[in-house]
């Protein structure tokens, strides 16, 4: 675990620590929050739990700023719900997700 947090630092130092907005900067930012609620408790449920709600925030978060993309505009979370609800990567996250 110790040489897993210490790759995890070496790693994150050469990362550019400014937000560009990009897929690949937000997948850091979930894998951060990932590392650091697994790193940081001592019951396995509580970071499984953890890095599934994650994995789904996170889709749906790429999900709801390619739709913005698509329409040029900024959406509210209750509209990019709507929408994301029928993107199949949506339902394959479900699946995911229901099937553990």
């Amino acid at each position: 675990m110790q040489r897993l947090l210490s790759s995890y630092c070496r790693a994150s130092r050469a990362i550019d620590e400014e937000d560009d907005g990009s897929d690949e900067w937000h997948y850091m930012v979930d894998l951060a929050a990932i590392l650091t609620e697994t790193l940081s408790v001592d019951d396995v449920r509580q970071a499984t739990e953890s890095v599934l709600l994650t994995f789904a925030e996170g889709m749906f978060n790429v999900l709801a700023n390619e739709l913005a993309v698509r329409q040029n505009r900024s959406t509210s979370q209750l509209e990019a719900a709507s929408e994301i609800e029928r993107d199949p990567r949506w339902q394959h996250c479900l699946d995911i997700l229901n099937g553990l």
